[in-house]
């Protein structure tokens, strides 16, 4: 169990339009939960945060601990608020937030592993644990934020069994409920074959395809590359070393046609080409490497007329052009039009996001099969997938594969249904898709709460 506090003014947190935990003057507390963790770590960890004498005294030595610390009136919290407090009541002075990304291990290559972080089903408890025995430390109860460190799959799933909610509808926004889909690693031939359609709608995009293809529209480039990954390209790489030359030269003429990679390239890696020579190597006659979070973007390399491997330090131009206007944007909102003034910076990729992404003891961490076993007990939740032809990050036939493999019955595979569009991983940046998406998700939002019964034994 990990935390990271910090001494604050105040501090609040939002969860859409609803305040759920704000106080006056005290500590923040961003709190990590681990596989192995027990609740005498949540005890001991409580014990400590609250007895650290972090706080100035009367003479500015720092010999108060925030069980001593008075903090200020409800008065003095952040305004507006819209919790129940009396104008005359002590607001809490410890805020806790659940933060999992604290458990991210950065030991190997340039993306986190999140392996150890502990899975829903015991991470929530322990935070539980946590926030009472600080409680009780302290002796006056602490401010919380609403623990969502939990993927909607997993999430799911973990209501239904530990809380009886059943949800109607999720929106899974280009999602990944399995990493052994996008992770690039020996002996895992599922990412090549993921990834391979966005690679052809990539290509197609840049003007890198021929001319019978650069003819047609991307859904249609999509669909053609879906088939050959999906048969082909699959059976091709099953047959791994033992694939006939004259097989491996036709693959080969193929993957080039859709990608726009010379034959001879797809040859000398064997077939399989991972993301991160596609992003350098599709413009490599420009000098230019493309996005990952959004292929349409593009940007110079680092270093000209060479592939771009995982952990070589290049970049993502697509995160490069939406990083700043969005976050400025965020702050001048926040500050100008909602008044709203905190020390706390504005996490454009942490705070935001607190994911948790199961566990792994099947490989990869997947909460692929927590989706199937709630929708095969819930015969009301839709599942709605959001896919985006330039998104490189998570792959729409990636998706789709991985979907089509929870082997559901058909009455609940008919809960399910797939929206394209064309931008990247973060679809609302590309203004005819945010539009679609507007209308798409007032469609799911309809159907999912206008349900007729479903009629079974257990009903």
């Amino acid at each position: 169990m990990r935390a990271v506090i910090q001494r604050v003014r105040s501090a609040r947190v939002t969860v859409g339009a609803e305040t759920v935990g704000v106080i006056g003057p005290g500590l923040l507390v961003l709190v990590g939960i681990q596989q192995g963790d027990t609740g005498d770590d949540a005890r001991w960890l409580a014990d400590k945060i609250v007895s650290l004498r972090i706080f100035e005294d009367a003479e500015g030595r720092m010999n108060l601990s925030v069980k001593d610390f008075t903090g200020g009136r409800a008065t003095d919290l952040p305004s507006p608020s819209s919790l129940p407090l009396s104008p005359t009541a002590s607001p809490p002075c410890v805020l806790v937030v659940s933060q999992f990304t604290l458990i991210a291990s950065t030991r190997k290559g340039a993306r986190p592993s999140f392996n150890e972080a502990a899975h829903p089903e015991a991470a929530f408890p322990l935070y539980e644990s946590f926030v009472r025995h600080t409680e009780a430390a302290l002796g006056r109860p602490v401010a919380t934020g609403r623990f969502g460190a939990t993927r909607a799959a997993g999430l799911s799933d973990y209501l239904q069994s530990r809380y009886g909610l059943y949800l109607n509808g999720i929106v899974l926004v280009s999602s990944a409920l399995n990493f052994g889909s996008i992770e690039f690693t020996p002996q895992n031939d599922t990412p090549y074959i993921g990834f391979l359609p966005t690679y052809a709608t990539t290509a197609w995009y840049h003007k890198k395809l021929s001319a019978d293809l650069q003819a047609k529209g991307v859904a249609e480039i999509a669909s053609l590359a879906r088939t050959f990954a999906g048969n082909d390209y699959t059976l091709a790489l099953a047959h791994g070393d033992t694939l006939a030359p004259t097989e491996k030269q036709r693959i080969a003429a193929e993957l080039s046609h859709f990608t726009g990679l010379p034959a001879a390239y797809w040859l000398q890696r064997r077939l399989r080409v991972a993301d991160t020579l596609f992003f350098s190597r599709l413009l490599l006659d420009e000098d230019k490497i493309i996005g990952r979070l959004d292929a349409r973007y593009t940007g110079n390399r680092y270093e000209p007329g060479t592939d771009s491997t995982a952990g070589d330090g290049e970049y993502d131009p697509s995160d490069e052009a939406v990083t700043g206007p969005l976050t400025a944007a965020f702050n001048d909102y926040v500050r100008r039009e909602l008044k709203f003034e905190s020390d706390i910076p504005y996490e454009t990729e942490t705070d935001v996001t607190p994911w948790n992404f199961g566990d792994a003891s099947g490989g990869f961490p997947s909460t692929a099969d927590d989706l199937r076993k709630a929708m095969t007990r819930n015969p009301y939740l839709k599942v709605w997938v959001t896919c985006s032809y330039y998104d490189l990050a998570t792959p729409f036939f990636a998706a789709e594969r991985l979907v089509a493999s929870l082997n559901l019955d058909a009455a609940t595979r008919a809960n399910l249904r797939f929206t394209y569009y064309e931008s990247g991983h973060m679809l609302y940046v590309h203004q005819p898709s945010r539009a679609k998406f507007k209308a798409d998700f007032e469609s799911f939002l309809h159907d999912a709460t206008h349900q007729a019964a479903v009629h079974s034994a257990a009903r």
